[in-house]
């Protein structure tokens, strides 16, 4: 027989295919759009397929996996990873809530998807590329919004999500197509193999117990968790990304500067500086050779070496900058040489503190433009004595530029990424814990709602064996422990109840027994005890049919009075047999001895309780005993109770006494037409009777006289 294991592994690897196998086709299809400059993307018709077959995270790995591939032919396509993956997500969602079962839901699919990838879309291509991708969406923007670049924008993002309509819409039929030729059990199959579980009962996890709150599960907890080291893993990634950058290009900045510097000093004639000075000529009309040549150098090296912002030679002299050669425009129209220079403080300060024994030095430097590094070389004269300074300044954007330029690129780079992370995260979890965890809660709820059922115990028992978890760790180990415990627990409650049933047994056969001990005493017949049963339980189930008295008419509740009937004169075993089987009318002070069989009967049954703890149906009974003879009206016996005073048993057990006593034969009397004696009942309502329990003895008259029919036949006709 081949295991599940088997088959999950089997299916798993159908999966694996089957996401290589969408992803060259996205890569395939994508290059093919993009060669022939269609304004398509044509790149997520394998994740929505895989997405509808597999589930979200398959579907999310094909997303990034195909944004990766294609950076090959457009380098930038890994930043729309994140679009890619919210569509994988949208599609599996869209199965797993059963929305494809309705046409329209198809169409709706196809418009989120455009809707999302077009905004998303034209904000991704603002931020990464400064316009808008596409020449054609660009055109015919800058045709209908003319000079208005907020219309601009508009009109491009409708002309995206028009074009994600038809590429979303193409990706959607294509993929349910392929969808809809796979066999549905394949499919389930393929979705389900994940689970190390059941798979009937795999998309059965939620429990039905009351939700203790969302931030009271584990699938809430553990998102919050893998959220939180996801985003820190991105926050960190981008800031070493930021700091790794600026940096290294403080770094080359400098590295150039020094550069530049050095190699203008090298051929910069030392022993000609003064010469240059003490001419003091203006530089436009200057015509010392030397010093035109040295100049034009400088300037071409300026010119071409590129990302020098400054090239200059100064000359210190007694604490101040005289300028000699700069690449100025300024210095070159109108400027002298050997002018001074207005940064003499902060050339002399950068000088004393970043130069070297040799004289070299670098000196950085934020301004208001961004972040600036210079690099100070001397010039020598033939002696060897230093007679002036090349400065070369180079500029580098300021760290905030850096985090607007490198976050944003980081974070769309690691978006899809880290939703993949974070989506196997939940995956795993879910899959490998919450769902099994689930699993097993609802097959224990149900375990406990049928505790007072024997047959729902045992087919509990079965829906939690059928879970068959096998994840090899602390979660199966925990669920073998359940199953032990359901079913010791299910053969404890059979044993529990089979001797519970014996116990009833023998404690139904002691009340008869006792019962019958008190009714043989006395010459009547006809089955006194069992008849007036049968019309307690009748009457109390007529009442909880009505409505009335429904907290207190629960199942347990009818079952003891029902049981415990019988006792209701089991205080004529204190009677005398010459008073209680005396033919005729009892004398008054016979009458009062007859009537003491209520206090007796409650005495005898007060002493059975404090032996018996525990036995609630005596309680009832010894209610019925005591105060079956009390009247509604307050005028019965013994203490004069009245109303709803009176215990419920009593006042039903009065109505169903009197009627048998009625109908029944007795020493002193005949039995009473049945008519005459509903007439009596019905006469004793509100005096005598609780209303309510004649209302259900006359709505119950059918059973009523089914039970009178019985004994009747039993006793030979006799009533």
């Amino acid at each position: 027989m081949i295991s599940d294991r088997y088959i999950n592994n089997k299916y798993r690897s159908y999966r694996f295919i089957l996401a290589i196998a969408a992803t060259m086709l996205n890569v395939l299809l994508s290059y093919f759009a993009s060669e022939f400059g269609m304004p398509l993307y044509l790149d997520c018709i394998g994740v929505v397929l895989v997405a509808m077959v597999a589930g979200s995270l398959p579907g999310i790995f094909v997303a990034v996996m195909t944004n990766a591939l294609c950076v090959f032919y457009y380098r930038d396509s890994i930043y729309y990873s994140l679009i890619s993956v919210l569509i994988a997500i949208i599609s599996a969602d869209f199965i797993e809530k059963n929305r494809y079962k309705k046409h329209i839901n198809y169409m709706k699919l196809i418009v989120e998807l455009a809707v999302l990838s077009g905004i998303m879309g034209i904000i991704f291509q603002l931020i990464l590329l400064g316009d808008v991708q596409f020449d054609q969406v660009a055109d015919v923007a800058s045709y209908v919004a003319t000079r208005d670049s907020a219309a601009f924008y508009i009109v491009s993002t409708l002309l995206l999500i028009a074009i994600n309509v038809v590429d979303k819409g193409m990706s959607v039929m294509i993929a349910v197509l392929i969808y809809n030729l796979i066999p549905s059990g394949v499919s389930k199959r393929i979705w389900n193999c994940s689970f190390d579980m059941n798979a009937s009962i795999k998309r059965e996890g939620s429990s039905n117990r009351k939700s203790i709150g969302k931030r009271g599960t584990i699938r809430n907890r553990e998102a919050v968790m893998v959220l939180i080291i996801v985003v820190s893993l991105a926050f960190v990634f981008t800031w070493v990304n930021i700091s790794t950058n600026y940096g290294s290009d403080k770094e080359d900045a400098a590295k150039k500067a020094v550069a530049a510097s050095s190699y203008v000093a090298s051929f910069v004639d030392g022993d000609r500086i003064e010469e240059y000075l003490s001419d003091s000529s203006l530089v436009a009309t200057y015509k010392n050779e030397s010093y035109t040549y040295t100049s034009d150098m400088i300037r071409l090296f300026f010119d071409t070496y590129g990302d020098l912002d400054e090239l200059s030679v100064y000359k210190i002299d007694d604490g101040r900058c005289r300028m000699i050669f700069a690449c100025d425009d300024a210095f070159a129209k109108d400027g002298v040489v050997g002018q001074l220079s207005d940064l003499d403080k902060d050339m002399l300060y950068d000088l004393e503190h970043c130069t070297n024994e040799s004289g070299k030095g670098t000196y950085s430097a934020h301004t208001r433009y961004g972040y600036s590094i210079s690099s100070y070389v001397p010039v020598y004269d033939s002696e060897g004595d230093r007679v002036a300074y090349v400065v070369a300044t180079v500029k580098t954007n300021l760290r905030s530029d850096y985090v607007r330029r490198y976050g944003m690129h980081s974070i769309l780079l690691l978006s899809g990424v880290l939703m993949l992370v974070l989506s196997y995260g939940l995956w795993e979890t879910g899959h490998h814990v919450v769902t099994p965890i689930e699993s097993l809660e609802k097959s224990i709820d149900g375990f406990m709602d049928g505790i007072d059922d024997q047959n729902m115990l045992d087919k509990s028992v079965k829906e939690l064996q059928k879970l068959d978890i096998r994840s090899g760790d602390e979660i199966e180990r925990l669920y073998k422990s359940v199953c032990e415990m359901a079913v010791g627990t299910t053969e404890q409650m059979r044993n529990i109840r089979f001797l519970a049933k014996t116990k009833d047994k023998m404690q139904n056969g002691i009340i008869i027994t006792m019962a019958e001990m008190v009714e043989n005493r006395d010459s009547d017949t006809g089955a006194h005890i069992k008849k007036t049963a049968a019309y307690v339980r009748i009457i109390l189930e007529s009442l909880r049919r009505k409505g009335y008295y429904t907290e207190k008419l629960t199942d347990k509740y009818i079952a003891e009075v029902e049981m415990s009937a019988p006792l209701h004169d089991i205080g004529k075993i204190n009677i005398s047999d010459v008073i209680l089987n005396k033919h005729g009318k009892l004398t008054d002070e016979e009458y009062a001895i007859m009537k003491t069989h209520t206090t007796a009967g409650k005495e005898i049954l007060d002493d059975a309780i404090s032996t018996i703890e525990g036995e609630s149906y005596l309680k009832e009974a010894r209610n019925m005993a005591a105060y079956h003879h009390e009247k509604w009206d307050g005028t019965g016996y013994p203490e004069g109770l009245h109303g709803q005073v009176i215990p419920l048993s009593a006042r039903v057990m009065a109505v169903a006494d009197v009627f048998d006593a009625l109908v029944s034969p007795r020493v002193y009397k005949e039995a009473f037409p049945l008519e005459r004696a509903l007439e009596i009942i019905k006469d004793g309502s509100g005096k005598h009777f609780d209303p309510k329990c004649v209302e259900a003895f006359f709505d119950a008259l059918p059973e009523i006289k089914a039970v009178m029919k019985k004994y009747q036949e039993n006793n030979g006709g006799i009533s």
